[in-house]
């Protein structure tokens, strides 16, 4: 039943709560029908002139009574069921951010950011909606309605409330239409709310650009149309739903022609007093809030099985782990091993890597170089599984990757990746982001280390000085910097190093690297990059093209050979002498 069938967990966990809710609306709803008998009888002992002053004085209390229960019970319920509401909010967003802390790069490449965001905030608190308020138009609607016309029926007369229900059945074949109508166009607005946020985030994220190239105008009109498109399915979704309360106002009165002409007639022959043609006219008009909640039942009923829908398709969503069962009892990464490796992305029509086959040992400083797009990255993306990785292609300590724990790999690995990312916080926030326990000493050191100390003392408020969303108050090196102090900082088993140091200077960076192999020294390292320069103290170095290593070996036996790195080799010293020479031409 609705909608505890999508959240059973949750009625689980909160079944007193919802059985005090309930049991709350029941009495709310019995203590909303002895006010119009109470009034009916007051009416009745008037047209009979027999009214007494302590009848009058009863009836008084009663409805005062009544309305200090009223006040009770509905604090009552609408604090748990509405409360309910809220934890089911918070539990849901928590649920989602767990699940998708979990979840690799194939998920995220499905669902993109606008639609996480739309998952996040609006199809929550849709869901969260139909757990309260939706709960509570279910339940008077039907546990109102029943109640409304066994009162009409005893207390009232039974032909004249079968006549007043006539209309209710076009009331019901009315919702039912417009319900599956409305589901339909609350699809649509979805869609067109998670297109404009991830057309937003573009434009916010990507605007130094965008204004680099004096295109905020072209991405201006993409935004309208974008707008549009959600204000035209709003638009749709907005006329529906106006159609639907008309319509049933209109159906109820039609309940109310029927009383009044029907039972003036019964008024005439005698079968029904004044009193009750008058208790009937106002149950008529608490009979309204039944029908219009079912209307509004049916619209939250529609949306928030959209919206579960939604959710529940995305917490299906599984991480690819090919491994079953236990996870083995790994109590060290290296030495790794690449055993003929091969690895494709998902719908890519090519292997990104080609038979790779590497031994790194313990303390080993690796570099990885080669062109744009030959697999570099890719390589060591798959020591951070970010994506489902061939069966028996990577070895820790001889133990194969997917047979060790996610988070026991994490533990052991620190990743600076080309594309930096900072938090919108402190400095100190995104240093310690990954050890917020550690020391002022242990930040200090780091910041030391990463060449970061007189820049930050040269900020307004030091380590605290915040840096704006991604970082971007202050300039590409200091990120770079800022997000190696942040792997360094967890002195983790084995640092990868993505392009790292692509926006320091060659004095910056020879001086960093010497920093981080003193600080690391007997701990490995994978260092991709396209300056040579900056491998020039590795252990070894490979050479990729292709997905696939095509020479390797030490810095000095690779200048020798006549190859890639020979011919990179010697393109960027002659560069580097251009550029001296260039310096001490202005210096002259």
């Amino acid at each position: 039943m609705f909608p505890v069938s999508w959240l059973p967990w949750f009625f689980k966990e909160r079944k007193g709560r919802y059985i005090a809710g309930l049991l709350g609306l029941t009495a709310n709803t019995v203590l909303q029908l002895i006010p119009p008998l109470l009034i009916g009888f007051v009416v009745d002992r008037i047209h009979e002139e027999r009214l007494t002053t302590g009848e009058l004085n009863a009836a008084t209390i009663g409805l005062f009574a009544v309305a200090v229960l009223l006040y009770a019970v509905s604090f009552t319920w609408s604090s748990a069921i509405f409360g309910g509401e809220l934890l089911a909010q918070k539990q849901l967003s928590e649920r989602l951010f767990n699940h998708l802390s979990t979840m690799r790069m194939p998920f995220f490449e499905k669902y993109p950011l606008g639609r996480l965001v739309m998952l996040s905030t609006n199809n929550i608190n849709t869901v969260s909606q139909a757990l309260g308020f939706g709960l509570v138009t279910l339940y008077t609607s039907a546990v109102g309605l029943v109640m409304l016309i066994l009162s009409m029926s005893t207390f009232v007369n039974w032909k004249l409330a079968l006549m007043v229900l006539l209309p209710m059945p076009l009331v019901v074949v009315w919702i039912r239409l417009s319900g599956k109508l409305i589901g339909k166009r609350w699809e649509a607005v979805n869609a067109a709310n998670g297109g404009l946020n991830s057309r937003l985030y573009e434009l916010f994220y990507g605007l130094r650009v965008i204004r680099s190239f004096g295109r905020e105008p072209a991405f201006m009109e993409l935004i309208q149309e974008e707008h549009k498109q959600v204000a035209a399915s709003n638009t749709r979704l907005a006329f529906l739903d106006s159609l639907m309360q008309p319509v049933i106002s209109l159906l109820v009165g039609a309940s109310y022609v029927i009383c009044i002409a029907y039972g003036t007639y019964l008024l005439s022959v005698g079968e029904i007093a004044i009193g009750q043609l008058v208790t009937l006219t106002l149950y008529i008009g608490m009979l309204l809030w039944p029908v219009t909640a079912t209307g509004n039942f049916i619209n939250i009923l529609e949306q928030g099985r959209t919206a579960w829908k939604q959710l529940h398709e995305a917490f299906q969503e599984q991480a690819e782990d090919r491994h079953g069962g236990e996870y083995a009892a790994a109590d060290q990464l290296m030495p790794l091993e690449f055993r003929s490796l091969t690895f494709r992305y998902p719908g890519a029509g090519r292997n990104s890597l080609r038979h790779i086959d590497l031994r790194i040992e313990q303390g080993q400083v690796v570099g990885i170089v080669g062109k744009s797009g030959s697999g570099k990255s890719t390589l060591l993306m798959q020591l951070l599984r970010q994506y489902p990785l061939p069966s028996s292609s990577v070895y820790c300590a001889g133990v194969p990757i997917e047979a060790i724990d996610p988070a026991l790999l994490t533990s052991w690995i620190s990743y600076v990746p080309q594309r930096d990312m900072l938090l919108a916080g402190s400095i100190r926030e995104n240093i310690t982001l990954g050890k917020p326990e550690a020391t002022d000493d242990e930040v200090r050191h780091i910041t030391r280390l990463t060449m970061l100390e007189e820049d930050i003392k040269r900020m307004p408020d030091g380590w605290d000085t915040r840096i704006g969303e991604g970082g971007i108050m202050i300039s590409g090196g200091q990120k770079q910097r800022i997000a190696i102090a942040r792997a360094l900082l967890t002195d983790p088993e084995l640092l990868l190093m993505d392009d790292a140091c692509s926006s320091l200077d060659a004095e910056t960076e020879s001086r960093l690297l010497s920093n981080i192999a003193h600080e690391r020294k007997g701990k490995p390292m994978l260092i991709v990059t396209h300056k040579l320069s900056t491998i020039r103290e590795a252990d070894w170095i490979i050479v990729m093209d292709n997905g696939g290593i095509t020479e390797q070996g030490s810095y000095k036996q690779l200048i020798e050979m006549e190859g890639w790195f020979r011919r990179q080799y010697l393109m960027q010293r002659r560069e580097s002498a251009r550029k001296e020479e260039e310096m001490r031409y202005e210096l002259d």
